[in-house]
């Protein structure tokens, strides 16, 4: 029992993938980097994964950043399922439905019942059951979104907008800059943390990326600084095209950028059309097709979807 409430054991997809002392000096000896020391790599393990860049210009530093495969090694697709949060009690019901049906981690959206910092609070709650649980700190700003999830130790801070402008190309990158300046921040603190960012791209209710232009809008999104590009369709519940997802797909493998940053829909996915999906997305962040009602989860449309995406 825990604070009166019984504990369950988490799924082995829940858990949060760890690298070993060993493991993380063979990596350094095999980029010609000193050892860790048992507190430099406690102090590393806080983060929720990290991974090791040769490319680092420093004197060897670790160039700490986060990705998917460092979090959920060997798993192409995830299923994560979003929680309209209502208030707590919804919001750990709900999140426990999501992972004893076959979820990878959650995503929480806060509304007015349910002010943002109390879904951060939540979020972080759960993190302590070595649950993957990020938010969508829905009207505020993505440097402060990002330092919100940096403040409570999350692992995932999903940003509706990350800013990209077709045919503008110096503002886009000027507005990545902002969020990538607290990622920076958060990554190479005295206790870091390495927040994966997904960053809505051609995303529902942001200025329009036309279909010719949508490929270009992943790379910048990609080059400067968005973890996972998160797209959708035209609205809620609807699912983008085939082709824009294609388009999307094909434009950050060509520049060599598809393993580190992956594609993610968050809008209109269910069981019925997942399928076509499978080959181009690595995430599906999913609340209207496998809701029964409002902030619900029907468990057996959860588990349907779980069971496509992560065994498609």
């Amino acid at each position: 029992m825990r604070n009166g409430r019984e504990e369950r054991s988490v799924p082995p997809e829940a858990q949060v993938s760890t690298m070993t002392l060993q493991e993380a000096n063979a990596r350094a000896a095999e980029l010609g980097m000193p050892p860790l020391s048992e507190e430099e790599f406690e102090a590393l393990s806080s983060m929720n994964g990290i991974i090791w860049n040769s490319d680092d210009p420093g004197d060897g530093d670790i160039q700490m950043t986060s990705t998917l495969k460092t979090v959920f090694s060997n798993r192409p697709r995830l299923l994560m399922p979003v929680v309209h949060c209502l208030n707590r009690a919804q919001t750990e019901r709900e999140t426990e439905i999501a992972f004893a049906n076959g979820a990878a981690g959650v995503f929480l959206i806060s509304h007015r019942t349910m002010p943002l910092r109390h879904v951060a609070q939540a979020a972080e709650a759960m993190l302590r059951a070595s649950l993957f649980v990020g938010i969508n700190p829905y009207g505020i700003s993505n440097a402060a979104g990002i330092e919100l999830v940096t403040t409570h130790r999350l692992p995932a801070v999903w940003l509706d907008d990350a800013g990209v402008r077709e045919g503008q190309d110096l503002q886009t990158k000027e507005y990545l800059a902002e969020a990538q300046e607290e990622l920076i921040r958060a990554r190479s603190a005295e206790e870091p943390i390495a927040v994966i960012y997904f960053g809505g791209v051609a995303f529902k209710y942001t200025p329009p990326i036309s279909d010719a232009w949508v490929g270009r809008a992943a790379v910048l999104a990609a080059e400067g600084g968005v973890d996972v590009i998160t797209t959708s369709g035209p609205a809620t519940g609807e699912p983008p095209t085939i082709e824009k997802i294609q388009r999307m797909h094909d434009a950050l493998a060509a520049a060599g950028l598809l393993e580190a940053h992956p594609l993610a829909i968050a809008s209109g996915i269910t069981a019925a059309n997942a399928q076509q999906f499978l080959p181009y997305v690595s995430v599906f962040l999913v609340a209207t097709g496998i809701e029964r009602d409002f902030g619900a989860f029907d468990p057996v449309r959860v588990r349907e979807l779980a069971d496509i995406i992560h065994g498609g």
